[in-house]
């Protein structure tokens, strides 16, 4: 082959592969758009699904932890957000708002894809009865805060009755709760009556026993001997831990 001929089968090989690189980058770059746009379909459809679309809304309200007419009055306070799409919910809000019932301590709020509201409750526990000024029978949880009015006590709850000064007032609710805390929870649980003349005097029926337990002092220890004490044959029918070193019985 001649040179010129050799120069120009060079030429024509150089044009073709530039051309072949060139189509070459543009199908790479179709390619790319292609997949962004794909991608950018995706997210939209993804987020129109879980946003706004009509499949992942709230269609339902699952109580735990209280049964009854507690659910049922927990449930009324959620419902209104059923219909909003479980991503938009609000679940502090709701939480917030069921923690403002007087009968609840604590609740959570969560998501239960696809289509449910669950919310975690804790409802107060009682810790003591007492009579508020106008004579109704009340009870308080652990923290003194009164969430319902009852006819007698329940099972397990002492009546608190305060004599003299502290007649239905806080004071005698927080002297009795930190007897009460001071109790192991067996013990607690058979304690029917607390008397609280005042700060300093508090008596107990526990069972057929008297307790003289005195001021607020010591309640631990006081609960260690008076559990002692009342393990003890024949059961004594009253017994003094006011001064939990030097305990009497009778």
């Amino acid at each position: 082959m001649r040179p010129d001929q050799r120069a120009l089968a060079e030429a024509e090989a150089g044009l073709v592969g530039g051309a072949e690189r060139f189509n070459g980058e543009r199908r790479r770059v179709r390619r790319r758009w292609l997949l962004l746009v794909g991608g950018l379909v995706v997210i939209g459809a993804f987020t129109w699904l879980v946003g706004w679309s009509p499949y992942l809304r709230a269609a339902s309200v699952a109580v735990d932890g209280v049964s009854g007419a507690e659910a049922a009055a927990v449930e009324a306070l959620v419902r209104p957000a059923l219909g909003t799409p479980l991503v938009r919910l609000d679940t502090g809000a709701l939480a917030e708002s069921v923690r403002g019932r007087v009968s609840i301590e604590d609740a959570t709020v969560t998501r239960d894809w696809p289509s449910t509201i669950r919310v975690e409750v804790v409802p107060r526990t009682p810790a003591i009865a007492l009579r508020n000024p106008k004579g109704q029978l009340e009870v308080a949880d652990r923290h003194g805060i009164v969430f319902s009015t009852v006819t007698s006590p329940p099972k397990g709850v002492p009546l608190v009755v305060a004599t003299g000064a502290t007649a239905t007032s806080p004071e005698a609710a927080r002297t009795a709760l930190a007897v009460v805390s001071a109790l192991p929870d067996p013990l607690a649980k058979t304690v029917t009556r607390i008397e609280v003349t005042s700060a300093n005097l508090v008596t107990l029926q526990v069972g057929s026993v008297s307790v003289t337990w005195g001021d607020g002092s010591q309640g631990e220890r006081k609960a260690r001997v008076l559990t002692a004490l009342l393990r003890t044959k024949p059961r004594p029918v009253h017994i003094d831990v006011s001064a939990p070193n030097t305990p009497v019985t009778r």
